[in-house]
């Protein structure tokens, strides 16, 4: 298979590479825009990619087909990553070994020792990065089957003065780089309106998490929580920052942070449309990207 050398992952020296070491790549999380991006990213590297947005289509899938790398987000409805993974050991005899990388916007200790008592290889933090993932794969197989980083990564977290930036143009130039304006804009479009739905979950968790309701709390965190990984992956980086402190604020802390973080996405918006319209690919008349059209039957859930 011929390799396009213009596009090397991130950090990745292009006299080094011999092209990705995998290529059939199972994806499973359920926002629409976290897959999205990964797919389109993904096979601008000319991988083959499957979506499924719960943990019950990922088992399906991976009893019926091998995959050379599965990317499980853990946080899903009906069946999360690591179920999903357990049971993708146990039963499905084509990706018993099949390396499963978990994908998540925050990740301590606990979590990755639960990732590696399921089966999973690696955690991998949003947002996502093709050379994230390769790194991953050298470590995972202990080899450099690609290329060796030409640097560390230091602008992954960019700031302005001392608050971060609204944008994080690490994330979004190389979508820009993968995508017409057209796709990105519908892309964004559909992160903005799942935003929403999440913005007002919080707000209905509010009033009973700050007195202290255990359940209203365990909502108000997941929902803050689902906001900081969908943020990352989109490029959102300040909002991002201000979901991951509302995650694990106080009760008495959440409502100033939640105005603070609807304040940002506000401020943010305008912003990202912006820079989508200067900085993305022309809108073509022809199918422009035919990495992002929805896998029939398997990815019809909007998340």
């Amino acid at each position: 298979m011929a390799h396009n050398m213009s596009h090397i992952p991130q950090n990745l020296n292009p006299q080094d590479a011999v092209g990705l070491p995998f290529k059939n790549i199972l994806v499973a999380d359920d926002n629409y825009a976290s897959r999205t991006i990964m797919k389109t990213l993904l096979e601008r590297e000319d991988c083959d990619v499957s979506l499924a947005h719960n943990g019950r289509i990922a088992i399906q899938l991976s009893a019926i087909e091998r995959f050379d790398l599965i990317l499980m987000d853990l946080q899903m409805p009906i069946i999360d990553g690591f179920e999903s993974a357990a049971a993708i050991r146990k039963t499905c005899r084509y990706n018993r070994k099949t390396p499963i990388f978990a994908v998540t916007a925050y990740a301590d200790t606990s979590i990755t020792d639960a990732v590696k008592a399921v089966g999973m290889n690696k955690t991998l933090l949003k947002p996502f990065r093709i050379g994230d993932i390769v790194k991953a794969w050298n470590r995972s197989h202990q080899t450099e089957v690609l290329a060796k980083p030409m640097h560390a990564d230091t602008t992954t977290f960019p700031k302005t003065g001392h608050d971060f930036a609204l944008l994080d143009k690490t994330v979004l130039s190389p979508l820009c780089d993968a995508a017409p304006a057209d796709m990105l804009s519908r892309l964004i479009d559909r992160f903005w309106a799942s935003t929403e739905g999440f913005i007002e979950r919080l707000h209905d968790d509010l009033p009973e998490a700050i007195t202290g309701d255990a359940s209203s709390i365990e909502s108000f965190r997941r929902s803050a929580h689902a906001l900081k990984g969908s943020a990352a992956n989109i490029g959102i980086l300040k909002g991002s920052k201000l979901a991951a402190q509302l995650q694990n604020a106080k009760p008495a802390n959440m409502k100033p942070l939640l105005t603070d973080l609807v304040d940002c996405l506000d401020i943010t918006r305008p912003e990202l449309n912006s820079f989508i319209a200067i900085h993305a690919l022309p809108t073509t008349t022809a199918n422009p990207h035919p990495g992002v059209a929805q896998t029939p039957g398997i990815d019809a859930q909007t998340g």
